[in-house]
């Protein structure tokens, strides 16, 4: 027996007042809603049960035909007009990091190409339409950064390709605010939903071995060095003079006078112990567990020593707000670079830059990282081990944290817990890769055992063997 067809009447009350009359019903399985009127033409709760009446009788009868909906005027804005009001009505529930991201999306991407359009134009081909412009733009750029050629917007910002998964995410993005514009009755159903993403492979961060991690903190703390005036020219002269070289000597070897040979060692020894600064963003990311983000809004009173602890008052999610354990070195480390620090008030910032304000993840990345990462590689190839692999973000010393962790032998829910993960899954993923790590190390020995004959099987000939 078929189900009864039915309706209901919505009900949208504007900003300045009117009431707008909907009727809603299901119409071969498809859902419809027809705009009827506002109480300013006249429509009341009465009149509009008897139009839905109606419309459900020729629904029964077989005659009743889908409206062309209307364009232009004020019950069809255009997607800017809809967009700002859908933005403005949304914001106060969100971070301003999220407020800023979707205005970029918006501002940036999608206002360009539909900005004009009504509501009641938007299909799956115009929907389409836009995803296809978004990803003819990421390649034209990318093959001219390939060509050398950096384009610029109005801001004189370097424009980068967007990858696949930010194409998705504004397609997503225009799927939101199309949602709340059938919720209001300007469309009839929302296409982009029905408009397929592209592929995207997420990027596997590396994990650092611990030998990469001791030659990050050696990278450190040249890097910290070179901040106090001592560079490398400087740590020349500073070595041969720990080998009792004579200055006269230095001079002819560097190719460099008497006098400069000289002004380079009283450099270094009034650079004295440097301040650890770049060590203490190892220790934070890579010791720590801190997010970048989370690193550059740390303060110095969030750091308690007594306790060997830090507190973490802004994050990403209510469960990055907790208190990381400290281990021993990492608590020394804070220590010295507080005490060398002291003159800067207790409230502020712990690792700020040399103009005093705040870092954020994208100049961090830039003015740090980068840079660690760069030193690495030298000290790396000083002791002739192959280079960090690509893709070490500040993400990556993270999942390193993580890794450490479970190698250390600490219970996944106390992990989960020191890195914020309100979903203890991703710190079992990481456990269960660095199990693997360990079992690979087991079978490659067992391996090489059967390869050479030197198997616990030949040795004992009494042992059964598998039935095959």
């Amino acid at each position: 027996m078929p189900r009864p067809i039915r309706g209901t009447i919505d009900v949208h009350t504007h900003k300045d007042g009117v009431r707008t009359y909907y009727v809603r019903m299901t119409v071969d399985g498809r859902r419809e809603r027809e705009r009827l009127g506002t109480d300013r033409e006249g429509w009341t709760p009465g009149r509009a049960l008897v139009a839905l009446e109606e419309r459900l009788d020729a629904v029964r009868a077989g005659t009743w035909k889908r409206p062309q909906q209307a364009l232009g005027g004020d019950d069809d804005p255009t997607f800017r007009m809809f967009a700002s009001s859908w933005l403005e009505d949304n914001m106060l529930e969100w971070r301003q990091s999220t407020i800023a991201d979707i205005k970029w999306r918006l501002e940036s991407h999608l206002l360009p190409h539909v900005g004009e359009d009504r509501l009641s134009t938007f299909d799956i081909p115009r929907v389409t339409a836009v995803k296809t412009t978004l990803l003819k733009e990421s390649r034209r750029i990318a093959e001219r950064l390939e060509a050398g050629v950096v384009d610029r917007d109005a801001h004189n910002m370097p424009l980068r390709p967007l990858s696949n998964e930010s194409i998705n995410k504004c397609m997503a993005l225009l799927s939101r605010i199309l949602d709340d514009a059938v919720e209001r009755g300007y469309l009839r159903d929302n296409p982009s939903r029905r408009v397929r993403r592209l592929r995207h492979h997420r990027p596997r961060r590396p994990v650092l071995e611990p030998h990469e991690v001791r030659a990050m903190f050696e990278a450190a703390d040249r890097l910290d060095l070179r901040a106090a005036g001592v560079t490398d020219k400087v740590l020349e002269v500073v070595e041969l003079r720990r080998q009792t070289v004579p200055y006269k000597e230095i001079a002819a070897r560097l190719s460099i006078s008497i006098s400069t040979a000289h002004y380079r060692q009283s450099r270094y020894e009034q650079a004295g112990d440097p301040i650890p600064f770049v060590r203490v963003w190892v220790r934070l990311l890579c010791a720590a567990g801190l997010r970048i983000d989370e690193a550059c809004r740390a303060r110095r009173c969030d750091v308690d020593l007594i306790a060997n602890c830090l507190r973490v008052g802004h994050a990403k999610t209510p469960a990055g707000i907790r208190t990381v354990q400290l281990t021993p070195d990492s608590a020394a480390d804070l220590e010295r670079y507080l005490q060398m620090t002291s003159e800067r008030p207790a409230s502020g910032l712990l690792l700020p830059t040399s103009n005093g304000t705040p870092y954020n993840r994208t100049s961090a990345a830039t003015s740090v990282i980068k840079p660690l990462v760069a030193q690495t590689n030298v000290v790396l190839a000083e002791r002739n081990q192959p280079a960090l692999r690509d893709g070490v973000t500040a993400h990556a010393l993270r999942k390193t944290y993580f890794t450490f962790l479970h190698e250390a032998g600490a219970p996944p829910r106390w992990v989960a817990d020191q890195g914020g993960h309100s979903d203890p899954s991703t710190s079992l993923r990481i456990y269960t890769e660095s199990l693997r790590g360990r079992e690979r190390g087991h079978h490659g020995q067992a391996f090489d055992d059967l390869l050479n004959g030197e198997s616990d099987r030949g040795a004992d000939p009494d042992r059964p063997r598998p039935i095959r």
